[in-house]
């Protein structure tokens, strides 16, 4: 398995809601994230593999978070570009 991206979409009562890049929502509590995590924050899951087990290891992705604002904000320059006509 790749590594995958998800986005924290929103904290509640040490519980993350995470989505992932095709749209799908999971929950996690946020004591298996890293410590200086806030929504909006890209993370990478990747795993962990040792000869007995096998543990999915949350990173902070910060250019991951960058794209994604830098295509969001393109999106909204277009739209209120549309607006504008």
């Amino acid at each position: 398995m790749n590594d995958a991206t998800v986005i924290i979409d929103a904290i509640e009562s040490g519980i993350a809601r995470l989505e992932t890049t095709d749209g799908r929502h999971f929950t996690l509590s946020t004591a298996y994230l890293p410590e200086d995590i806030a929504e909006g924050d890209a993370l990478t899951a990747g795993i962990s593999r040792d000869t007995m087990s096998s543990t999915v290891v949350f990173t902070k992705a910060p250019e991951a978070r960058a794209d994604r604002r830098r295509a969001v904000r393109a999106k909204l320059d277009r739209l209120r570009g549309r607006g504008a006509c």
